[in-house]
């Protein structure tokens, strides 16, 4: 009995643990993926919580340092928040819930002037 509970709580720990660095991919209706080379696609910077709809943008996947990160819909700034000030290995959140049913453009602008987008569906 003693060995099946033992057994029982490392599995479940070890469940627990998985899970919890697990990273999952952006699950939104991507409608377009940019690639910098053959070697090297942004779809990895970009992560979403579908449970609590919340996007998850991973800076330290960029090299270059971010200065911006924009929102747009159809060319409209929804979103324009400066970030040069976060440090390069910040994981940063867009709560989804906040806006509403469309397509938008996640912009991430760099200090060298280079910008990564991203077009997602709210729905």
């Amino acid at each position: 009995m003693k060995v099946f509970v033992i057994c029982f709580l490392i599995t479940t720990f070890s469940s627990f643990i998985s899970i919890a660095n697990s990273k999952n991919s952006i699950n939104l209706k991507e409608t377009a993926d940019l690639f910098l080379d053959d070697d090297f696609s942004f779809r990895n910077i970009f992560f979403t919580d579908t449970e609590n709809n919340i996007l998850f943008i991973d800076f330290e996947v960029i090299e270059d340092h971010l200065i911006k990160v924009n929102l747009r819909s159809d060319n409209d700034l929804v979103m324009n928040d400066n970030v040069s000030n976060l440090s390069s290995d910040t994981i940063y959140e867009i709560d989804l819930n906040a806006i509403k049913e469309g397509v938008y453009t996640i912009e991430l602008v760099t200090d060298s002037g280079f910008k990564i987008q991203k077009e997602i569906i709210i729905d």
